[in-house]
C-alpha cells in the first residue's frame, strides 16, 4: 500500500469454512478502507494446502502481466509456501518480483527459501475465539455472527514475522489486511 503495493491479491481458504469467509470479507473491507480497488479476479479460493497455493498462483498468473498483483496475501502459511514454490518454478524472485505473505507462522515457514514473511497469531487466542464462535452458533444457529477479534493481531509488536518474502510492505498495513473477525480494524 503505502510502500508501493496497491495491487494485492488474496488467496482465501475454502468458502465452506466460516474463518475463510470472515478473512476474505475483512480483506475486502481493509482494501476498501485503504482506498484500494478490490479486484474480484485477485481473490482466489484455495484449500489451505501447498497444492492450493500452487493452483491459486497459477490462476493469478493467467491474467495479463499488466493486471497482475504485486503482492499476494495468503490465508495460511501452507498456501503461501505453495505460492513460493510456484513463483520459483516460473523463474520469479520473491520478494523482488512479487511479495508473498502468509498467516499462522508455522514452524516450517522459517525454512523456506526465501524464508516466509508471516503473521503469528496466538494459538490460545485463536482457540478462545473458535470456542466463542461455536458457543454463539450453538446458542443462536439462525443468527451467525463473525468470530470474535483476536487480541494483539493488529499490534505490530510480536505479531509480524518479517523474513524476506515481502518487499515494501509496512507492518501496520499488512496487519490491517489480516483478520479473525470483522471487528479488527
Amino acid at each position: 500500500m503505502g510502500l508501493g503495493h496497491s495491487r494485492i491479491a488474496f488467496l482465501s481458504g475454502p468458502h465452506k469454512l466460516h474463518s475463510a469467509i470472515t478473512r476474505e470479507n475483512d480483506y475486502r473491507a481493509a482494501m476498501q478502507g485503504a482506498g484500494l480497488t478490490v479486484e474480484k479476479k485477485w481473490i482466489i479460493e484455495c484449500d489451505h494446502t501447498l497444492k492450493g497455493g500452487v493452483s491459486g498462483f497459477a490462476q493469478l498468473r493467467a491474467h495479463a502481466a499488466s493486471s497482475r498483483p504485486t503482492a499476494i496475501l495468503c490465508s495460511n502459511d501452507m498456501t503461501a509456501i505453495g505460492v513460493l514454490r510456484a513463483a520459483y518454478m516460473e523463474g520469479l524472485r520473491v520478494p523482488d518480483d512479487v511479495s508473498v505473505i502468509g498467516l499462522d507462522d508455522i514452524d516450517f515457514a522459517e525454512f523456506t527459501l526465501p524464508p516466509l514473511t508471516t503473521i503469528r497469531l496466538s494459538r490460545a487466542d485463536l482457540a478462545r475465539s473458535a470456542f466463542e464462535a461455536l458457543r454463539q452458533q450453538a446458542e443462536d444457529p439462525n443468527n451467525p455472527k463473525d468470530a470474535t477479534r483476536v487480541p494483539g493481531v493488529h499490534q505490530p509488536g510480536g505479531a509480524w514475522i518479517d523474513r524476506r518474502a515481502e518487499r515494501g510492505f509496512a507492518v501496520e498495513q499488512a496487519c490491517c489486511l489480516v483478520f479473525i473477525g470483522n471487528q479488527l480494524r
